[in-house]
């Protein structure tokens, strides 16, 4: 079940379109990364999700609530963290986030128990009676990301949340996000690939203000024709199994890896090889030792989307 669907959605600054028909939904626990270099459109697109700015055009449902005709009941809903958290530097940390839960109206009883949980999760507890003014970066994000999930809305929708963190609290944040995928629909940007292809289940490749291709890596990578490779081992003797494959239809080329037998076989798209491998080494008594696909990395995949040089039939 999708529970955001975004259709046509266009946004314009003066003359400059900053969206340009925008269409990509979110499901039900599930985490979508938008991905794409800085300016390509995902903070613009965040925003009007979470009813900070309005659209020029287009239609976003979050829910099934229209953004623009039912704004209050959308801001229910959803907890955004932005790319830089608006945090009040002269409250400690407890205090700012009972401030928040109090402004989302969380009952007293459950607003303590949802502070102590936060504390934990988010990893608070080293600073949780400290003024925010006196806090890292890192800990800024932890507070901004307690504060988007304090009222514990089914949609998180999150910006550039690993920003300016050092790799220990990068790969922290990146767990907790995973968490929460699992009970919460996550939106989140990022222009960092490694990230979006270890967090999210499926990426929006934006690029000027246009979403240029969706789906989980894998699909992205089976769009633009690049699982063309396969990793072989075979029994028989390693240059007889290095002739025999290259003269299969659709080879290009056989490369031997190392001193253990292997070859990576690169061949056209449009041929069946590792069906012809296994035929060959069959007819010939071989045991398959390996025969794995050498797949797209996801930044393979976007530098091609991007560059607009995907292969098609």
């Amino acid at each position: 079940m999708n529970v955001v669907e975004v259709k046509n959605l266009c946004k314009n600054y003066g003359d400059f379109p900053a969206l340009q028909d925008v269409d990509f939904s979110v499901r039900e626990n599930e985490i979508l990364g938008l991905l794409g270099p800085n300016g390509a459109g995902k903070t613009t697109t965040m925003r009007i999700l979470t009813t900070f700015i309005p659209p020029t055009a287009g239609e976003v449902k979050v829910q099934g609530y229209d953004i623009t005709k039912q704004p209050i009941e959308v801001r229910k809903i959803t907890g955004y963290m932005p790319e830089n958290p608006p945090l009040y530097d002269e409250m400690r940390v407890s205090k700012f986030l009972k401030f928040v839960g109090e402004i989302r109206g969380i009952p007293r009883k459950k607003l303590s128990s949802r502070l102590d949980y936060l504390a934990q999760v988010c990893g608070l507890e080293q600073v949780w009676n400290k003024y925010i003014a006196h806090i890292s970066k890192g800990y800024r994000q932890r507070v901004g990301l307690a504060s988007a999930i304090l009222a514990d809305p089914p949609i998180l929708i999150l910006d550039e949340p690993t920003i300016g963190l050092d790799p220990e609290q990068i790969r922290y944040t990146r767990e907790l996000i995973k968490t929460l995928g699992e009970n919460h629909s996550v939106l989140l940007s990022t222009h960092i690939l490694h990230e979006a292809e270890i967090t999210c289940d499926r990426v929006a490749i934006i690029n000027e203000g246009k979403i240029l291709a969706i789906g989980s890596p894998a699909e992205l990578a089976e769009k633009i024709r690049k699982i063309n490779a396969v990793r072989v081992k075979l029994s028989g003797p390693p240059n007889e199994v290095e002739r025999s494959i290259l003269q299969l239809d659709g080879v290009i080329r056989v490369i031997p890896q190392g001193a253990n037998d292997t070859f990576t076989v690169e061949f056209e798209p449009k041929w069946k090889t590792h069906h012809k491998i296994t035929e060959l080494a069959h007819k010939n008594g071989w045991h398959i030792l390996e025969l794995t696909p050498i797949e797209a990395s996801l930044e393979e995949v976007f530098l091609k989307i991007v560059s607009g040089k995907e292969e098609t039939e």
